[in-house]
């Protein structure tokens, strides 16, 4: 019984994970500083979307796009040549 209950919650995450990734791509681009909520947009692999969603840890290096990130379940992100957009503050709760 347990088992359906995490199929069921993963499959809201991915539901609500896509529905996010396709409504970013309207939103204004606004740089994320450290503790905000971001969006990595060039990542266009569907396998890592869950990994693309979260809060913007560490800004190692802007330039090369080198950042690290820490997604809804805890797992840190380390990102090279990424692009970060954040996501507006009145989207979450």
């Amino acid at each position: 019984m347990s088992n359906v209950k995490n199929e069921e919650i993963n499959k809201i995450h991915d539901t609500l994970t896509d529905l996010l990734c396709s409504t970013m791509k309207y939103v204004p681009y606004e740089e994320p500083k450290e503790g905000d909520w971001c969006y990595e947009m060039t990542s266009l692999k569907n396998t890592n979307r869950d990994c693309r969603i979260g809060i913007l840890k560490n800004i190692i290096d802007p330039v090369t796009g080198e950042f690290e990130t820490v997604t809804i379940g805890g797992k840190v992100i380390h990102w090279n040549n990424a692009k970060l957009k954040k996501i507006p503050s009145d989207w979450l709760r």
